[in-house]
């Protein structure tokens, strides 16, 4: 397998600056680490960020964009805001004239005034705003306490609010959240806040599973519900994944099947854990480790043998489970090459649920007269109207 230079606009780095987290979320892939008061040293973010800087400097073509910084935890604002600083000033002094952002992913339950005054100043956070994590039904985000936080979140997302700060929220798609799924979706629609539905589906015991656990056909029956909501709303707020799937549904309406995933060249999802390890998208086991960016170049670790092992291995799925899909082309597979352990249990038991909602989606669709494009050979006066 030819692990030839990145093709990507921009990188993701998902940071983990911290596991120390003042919750204890019941779903939550960090449980075991979450006590963890350690946090990233300025020596080992120096390390990072020349090597960043080096990789950016003998392979320029690979992220045209440059890199965006998603400083997650644990929870990112237990870390003090003056380490932030010190790593801004850093990021200016070693990776200068490149192209880079800040963001931040939070629990939303640590805000502060100075909180509030340093994320407007645009000082170190982009102002694209703040990414919070919030089920809005459920009792499973509690504190070290056990008591339930949802309300301390409500305040504070008012704060964002009343600041003029744009937010964009997560939710994880468990057991105990399917139920709330509309009004879920009516508590985002009605704020004009985007979000994303995460379904569960990864675990550091059986037992959280067994707890938060939802069926691959559960989370395209929540997806397809979803998306019926969704074209219902006067003002549509962007769902991921769901506009990814709207996409690749109008692709498939227009016949244009001319993207596949090639995880060798197209990976730019990456997880720094606390100690430096690298590994790929949402895949936190120590065997799916690239290597360490405190120690190696970014080169270096793109070209490792657990990595030339797992684009191996990803490119295996595609060819077994995407290969003879009808969809595969306007999907591009990324789903299915980029699959956590559970999502390959799924894939081997169930097949890819992916291709039910793409199914529903393009079904709705067609049957409403839209998702021809101009140009289109069946397209008629008919173009898309979403």
């Amino acid at each position: 397998m030819n692990l030839g230079p990145l093709q990507c606009r921009e990188i993701e780095l998902v940071v983990k600056i911290t596991k120390h987290c003042n919750l204890r979320c019941s779903y939550c892939y960090e449980y075991p680490h979450l006590a963890n008061k350690n946090i990233m040293s300025i020596e080992n973010i120096t390390r990072l960020l020349c090597h960043l800087n080096q990789f950016a400097v003998d392979e320029p073509g690979s992220a045209e964009d440059g890199f965006s910084f998603i400083w997650h935890g644990g929870e990112p604002f237990m870390v003090p805001l003056e380490h932030y600083e010190e790593i801004g000033r850093l990021q200016r002094t070693i990776l200068g004239p490149l192209n880079y952002q800040n963001f931040v992913q939070t629990n939303l339950t640590i805000l502060t005034e100075r909180h509030i005054e340093w994320i407007r100043s645009g000082r170190f956070f982009a102002h694209m705003g703040v990414g919070f994590s919030f089920d809005v039904y459920g009792d499973q985000r509690r504190d070290l306490r056990g008591r339930a936080t949802s309300s301390k979140i409500m305040g504070n997302l008012q704060l964002l609010l009343d600041n003029k700060i744009r937010a964009s929220g997560i939710t994880v798609l468990s057991s105990s959240t399917r139920p709330h799924l509309r009004n879920i979706f009516h508590f985002f629609d009605n704020l004009g806040l985007d979000f994303r539905l995460l379904p569960y589906h990864l675990e550091t015991n059986p037992m959280q599973t067994s707890t938060n656990g939802v069926a691959p056909n559960d989370i395209a029956a929540a997806m397809c519900e979803l998306f019926d909501l969704w074209c219902q709303s006067e003002d549509p707020i962007t769902i991921s994944p769901l506009n990814d799937y709207t996409e690749d549904a109008i692709s498939f309406i227009n016949n244009r099947k001319n993207f596949y995933y090639n995880k060798a060249v197209n990976e730019h999802i990456f997880i720094i854990d606390t100690n430096g390890d690298l590994c790929g998208h949402e895949t936190y086991m120590s065997e799916h480790r690239y290597g360490n960016l405190f120690e190696q170049p970014l080169g270096d670790i793109l070209r490792s043998e657990t990595r030339r092992r797992l684009v191996t291995k990803a490119a295996r799925r595609m060819e077994q489970y995407c290969a003879n899909c009808e969809f595969f082309g306007a999907c591009s597979g990324f789903p299915v090459a980029e699959a956590s352990p559970m999502e390959e249990q799924w894939l081997s038991r169930d097949g890819c649920y992916v291709a039910k909602i793409l199914s529903h989606i393009v079904g709705r669709l067609t049957n409403a007269g839209l998702g021809l494009l101009p140009g289109t050979a069946q397209s008629g006066d008919k173009f898309v109207a979403m």
